[in-house]
């Protein structure tokens, strides 16, 4: 699992059957990615660059955690759905911006867009438990 973007590609070779690439995205937004990530390839480069690994057959899983703003994670599966192989969503810990967020309204609503397109999920524990 990466935020290199780009750079990641130069290992691609390295991988074999059984391996599998993957990259946190909590923005498609260039200038909220670089806030809340410094350091880290913006979204549009790690989303080539899974779009990449997944043309090559690599197996792509992406790890949407921290959610910051929901209406962005339901965004990112609904553009890169059809090369992402595995999504992992947890919630954002910690942090004031999570009591202004309706768990359980973005659980339902996070569940109905992955089966909508068919994704293959893993919902944390963090965020299951939203789902009683």
């Amino acid at each position: 699992m990466t935020k290199g973007g780009k750079r990641a590609e130069r290992d691609f070779d390295l991988l074999g059957p059984g391996d599998e690439f993957a990259t946190t995205l909590t923005f498609l937004d260039k200038q909220k990615s670089l806030q809340w990530e410094p350091g880290a390839a913006i979204p549009k480069e790690r989303i080539d660059t899974l779009r990449k690994a997944h043309e090559l057959g690599i197996r792509t899983w992406v790890s949407l955690e921290p959610v910051i703003e929901p209406a962005e994670t339901l965004e990112i599966i609904r553009q890169t759905h059809a090369f992402v192989d595995l999504f992992k969503v947890g919630l954002l810990n910690y942090h004031n911006v999570e009591k202004r967020i309706d768990w359980r309204e973005f659980l339902k609503d996070v569940l109905a867009t992955l089966k909508m397109y068919g994704c293959s999920y893993y919902i944390k524990k963090d965020l299951r438990r939203y789902s009683q």
